[in-house]
């Protein structure tokens, strides 16, 4: 699976459960006020077995990246957690926390992440063309989906609750031309760079 539908999937792993509960909703919804429908009764019908079938895949996924996420140790799931989910609760109460490296090997790390999750669901059965014709259509991952493909990533998370991360090892040097600044993340030079760019 591409990463950048990984990335689609963890980004909509906080809310994919509730997002099956509103379509469920929405799909009930629909079919008790079917009778005030604008098309056929075989239309109107069509719309809402579309909406249940669009909603039994999203609780599957949902199942699905539950048991990724928990087959994670803790670290990565603090590293999940910290640059997909944000949900306040799980980044250790707006606490700063440490990890025993640099904000290079942070990025890597998260680079790394994001290949075990897209293998992890290659396994699971999730291939490109799987991931196009289930959500192709489906508004939610596709707004994700073009932010991430207009390099725009940040737009998807920057409104979360923001924990703290620090870095107690430096990056090296690639060379003395200069070229590691190149090689640095934007701002990776603050103590809490990695929030601010990842």
């Amino acid at each position: 699976m591409k990463r950048e539908y990984a990335k689609v999937f963890l980004y909509a792993y906080p809310w994919l459960g509730a997002l099956s509960e509103a379509m469920a909703q929405s799909a009930e919804n629909k079919a008790l006020l079917s009778y005030r429908a604008m098309c056929s009764a075989e239309e109107a019908a069509s719309h809402v077995v579309r909406e249940y079938a669009m909603q039994s895949a999203v609780r599957e996924l949902a199942a699905q990246m539950e048991r990724i996420v928990r087959s994670m140790d803790d670290e990565e799931r603090y590293l999940l957690e910290y640059k997909y989910f944000r949900r306040a609760e799980w980044l250790a109460g707006g606490r700063r926390v440490t990890f025993p490296y640099s904000v290079r090997t942070y990025f890597r790390k998260q680079d790394a992440l994001v290949s075990k999750v897209a293998r992890l669901l290659a396994d699971l059965g999730w291939t490109d063309s799987r991931f196009a014709s289930v959500f192709g259509q489906f508004s939610p991952f596709m707004k994700i989906l073009r932010a991430l493909r207009e390099g725009k990533e940040r737009m998807v998370w920057e409104r979360r609750k923001r924990g703290g991360v620090a870095f107690t090892g430096k990056a090296r040097a690639r060379s003395a031309k200069g070229k590691a600044e190149e090689e640095q993340p934007p701002r990776a030079a603050e103590p809490r760079g990695a929030e601010k760019s990842d």
